[in-house]
């Protein structure tokens, strides 16, 4: 997914647009009267997108993906497509934000 896309690929802008959409689901179910969803307060969590990439990509991206090379035959593969980019990216989450 755009979690281990490199962040000169768009990995930001991918992140950003699905941050949209949960912010978007939350605006409606707020319109509606519904409980909120998880992450999809806007007001909570726009300043805090950083914080949201990079606790997903460690709890949840990169055991995944470090799961997945261990599995796989081809380990080196899935090292340099996916793992070294999550770890990238985390670095790019703290770099640029809050």
């Amino acid at each position: 997914g755009h979690l281990a896309t490199p962040w000169s690929c768009g990995h930001e802008e991918w992140c950003k647009r699905y941050m949209d959409q949960l912010w978007e689901q939350g605006d409606e179910e707020r319109v509606r009267g519904l409980p909120m969803s998880p992450l999809c307060d806007r007001s909570e969590w726009v300043a805090n997108t950083a914080q949201i990439q990079n606790a997903f990509i460690a709890v949840l991206a990169q055991p995944l993906m470090e799961a997945l090379r261990e599995i796989s035959p081809d380990r080196q593969a899935i090292e340099k497509a996916c793992v070294t980019h999550l770890k990238a990216n985390a670095v790019q989450w703290d770099i640029n934000g809050p």
